[in-house]
């Protein structure tokens, strides 16, 4: 039993940290990226963004047809 503890403590310590990577990677890619600078301002368009993470079981995926529209795509969420 104490190991099925670790490996699920090992497991979440891994997602945290990729979740992490993940986050630095879209900051420095906004941060960086040149199409994000208006020279006229001397500054970026848009600041550091917010992110987020969701599970593609979320219920609320199974209603974006619903709420956004018909046609939008949901395949491979789990979701027909």
């Amino acid at each position: 039993m104490y190991r099925v503890d670790t490996l699920k403590n090992d497991e979440r310590e891994n997602e945290s940290k990729m979740k992490e990577i993940i986050k630095e990677e879209i900051f420095r890619y906004v941060r960086e990226n040149e199409n994000n600078h208006l020279s006229k301002i001397e500054g970026p368009y848009f600041a550091k963004p917010l992110v987020q993470f969701a599970s593609a079981t979320d219920e609320l995926f199974s209603q974006y047809k619903e709420i956004i529209a018909p046609e939008h795509y949901s395949k491979g969420l789990g979701v027909e």
